[in-house]
């Protein structure tokens, strides 16, 4: 990945014990505060966009009338009739 310009960005706690947690990690890790923050605001967002195009996926089958059967559902389940 390309080295891009640094933007900042403030940011407030809800938690003193979680960025406690977060120091004594980047500690162990031995990584500063704002390397462990950037990891989890990329995962974050990742895991997100993820998510919503699942979702949106989702949705566009069912407007187009894809739609799995209750016997394939109940198969996938492990069900039995």
């Amino acid at each position: 990945m390309a080295k891009s310009t640094p933007v900042a960005v403030n940011f407030k706690a809800k938690n003193p014990e979680t960025v406690a947690a977060l120091d004594k990690l980047g500690a162990m890790l031995d990584r500063d505060r704002s390397y462990l923050l950037n990891e989890a605001l990329e995962n974050y967002v990742e895991l997100h966009q993820w998510q919503i195009a699942r979702i949106q996926n989702g949705l566009e089958q069912v407007a187009q009338g894809k739609l799995a059967s209750q016997t394939k559902i109940d198969k996938l389940l492990g069900r039995k009739k």
